[in-house]
């Protein structure tokens, strides 16, 4: 029994991630389903042919399991770094050895900023941190080429959310941030936690948006991984937003407040656009 040092013994999910690990052997990709799926993205720019015959060894043909529990784990250490980069002090000296153009702060924190993980006999590793939406994008694709060798495997394969696909979550995951964006610009410009908060809706895909977030904080109730992944959002949400409050000229204290209060309009105004537009839907049906 693989037993992390330290750590509780292991859990059923645990088990069931090393058993696949170690005893399975069965191929889990299909490359059949694979090509189809290059093929669909971009047949004019011969997608398939530039992965499948240009780089053949991308996709591995068999898996690598992980458990929940460690996938929460890589959770944690990945919103402590985030946590700890975005400290002034830390900000302060690491840009005192760093050349001007890394002092441009863009507008929204990253585009798939990527940590990447190795699994080692001692848990999850952490190697690098970079973009990588390449990586994503075919990440989404190789999801969807997967099959099923046993019982162990498919209760671990890649599920859905609500029946999205992930390129649909990432596209919203960009709106999200330039909608933040547009109340940040709002708050830097003198408007309180009410009149800020109204600039979060407002552009083409409202009511899409509103209604992908409310299955998120749905799913997240009872999902350990979804909820990881919303707890950080609102915790980056509200590092961003105080930031912004402190550069206007609020006490620290002061600006957590006006930023939690900010949240609290944006999440109330989503909720009402999904009511509204459901009862609306209900109405016409």
């Amino acid at each position: 029994m693989n037993i992390e040092p330290g750590s509780k013994p292991a859990s059923e999910c645990e088990l069931r991630a090393d058993r696949c690990n170690h005893d399975c052997r069965w191929a889990t990709l299909d490359r059949q389903a694979l090509c189809a799926e290059l093929t669909r993205q971009s047949e004019e720019a011969d997608l398939a042919g530039m992965v499948l015959d240009g780089h053949p060894n991308l996709f591995s043909d068999s898996a690598v399991f992980l458990d929940e529990g460690r996938f929460l784990r890589q959770a944690e250490t990945i919103a402590a770094i985030e946590r700890v980069v975005a400290m002034p002090t830390f900000q302060a000296r690491v840009l005192a050895h760093a050349p001007l153009s890394a002092r441009f702060e863009p507008k929204a924190p990253a585009v798939f900023m990527g940590y990447d993980f190795h699994l080692s006999p001692g848990g999850a590793r952490l190697i690098e941190i970079n973009t990588n939406a390449g990586g994503g994008l075919l990440n989404a694709i190789l999801a969807r080429a997967q099959k099923v060798c046993c019982r162990d495997v498919e209760a671990l394969l890649p599920g859905s959310l609500g029946g999205d696909d992930p390129e649909h979550l990432f596209m919203e995951m960009f709106r999200a941030e330039w909608r933040l964006e547009r109340v940040a610009n709002g708050v830097r410009t003198g408007a309180g936690p009410l009149e800020a908060s109204r600039q979060y809706l407002g552009l083409a895909g409202d009511a899409q948006h509103a209604a992908l977030m409310s299955e998120l904080w749905r799913t997240a109730a009872i999902e350990p991984g979804i909820r990881s992944v919303v707890e950080r959002f609102v915790s980056g949400r509200l590092g961003y937003l105080s930031r912004v409050a402190i550069d206007r000229g609020m006490t620290p204290a002061a600006a957590l407040d006006f930023a939690e209060s900010l949240a609290r309009f944006i999440d109330a105004d989503m909720l009402y656009r999904r009511m509204d537009d459901a009862s609306e839907a209900a109405k016409s049906s």
